[in-house]
């Protein structure tokens, strides 16, 4: 008999390694932004008490304003990190994800105006279990997403609707049947290849022209939507704009029975 291992062995254990490769990359992630994190709080409430002399000439102030925009970029930069590594679910809580919805379109849409946004949202939607202010990033996020592909006109479809899923479809792990809460964000921007799609969700990569992002919105998005034992999945051609499907698990005890 050959010790030769056969070519499903050979998958699973580069599979192994791309898994431990990921965490490793995570772990670090984690690390750096609530090192960042920490840093970027002893600046601000320096700035902060800074700002408090009445004397100050506008050229001071105006120094201080920068640095103050320049660590609210930054603080947005850790969150994203924080998601990526799946480590950042802070506040769990019972949220109305068509709430979120619309406070997070009002606010990303509001300087947007060559953009049409619209809703299909369903009403009597089931709460979900998350942390507000990552479930808000992931749709903003998602919504920056789609806003870079349309450098011009276009428009952007958000639903959502109640689930029930079958633990063993396709893509799914676990058993039985669990209601999820489904949203679908869609555009009619420029859409991706199938090459493209295959990697949309790897930190660092871009779609989109350098200056445009910093690569790590979408890989954020998948590690937040993990965190809160949920599933995304993107679908995309070419020229045909792109869809991102998410399903978070519902808040089983606001879930009517006989659902």
């Amino acid at each position: 008999m050959s010790d030769k291992p056969s070519y499903e062995e050979l998958e699973a254990r580069v599979l192994q390694l791309e898994l431990e490769k990921e965490e490793s990359v995570r772990t670090l992630a984690g690390g750096v932004a609530h090192g960042f994190n920490n840093l970027l709080m002893g600046i601000q409430g320096s700035v902060s008490l800074l700002a408090l002399d009445a004397d100050m000439d506008t050229a001071t102030r105006e120094h201080l304003d920068r640095i103050e925009h320049c660590v609210s970029e930054m603080s947005r930069l850790t969150d994203q990190l924080v998601g990526f590594a799946r480590c950042g679910k802070y506040e769990t809580k019972q949220l109305q994800l068509n709430q979120v919805i619309d406070t997070v379109t009002d606010a990303v849409m509001r300087e947007n105006g060559h953009l049409r946004v619209e809703k299909e949202l369903q009403e009597r939607l089931w709460p979900i279990l998350g942390d507000p202010s990552q479930i808000k990033l992931v749709i903003f996020n998602l919504l920056l997403n789609a806003k870079q592909s349309m450098p011009g006109t276009g428009s952007i479809l958000l639903s959502t609707r109640n689930l029930m899923i079958d633990g063993n479809s396709n893509g799914f792990r676990f058993s039985g049947n669990r209601p999820f809460v489904e949203l679908i964000i869609r555009d009619t921007g420029n859409g991706m290849d199938a090459e493209t799609l295959q990697h949309i969700f790897e930190p660092f990569f871009s779609t989109h022209r350098r200056g445009l992002g910093k690569g790590l919105g979408l890989a954020s998005t998948r590690g937040i939507v993990a965190n809160h034992h949920g599933y995304i999945y993107a679908d995309s051609k070419q020229g045909e704009g792109s869809r991102f499907t998410i399903f978070l698990p519902a808040a089983l005890d606001a879930v009517p029975d006989g659902q």
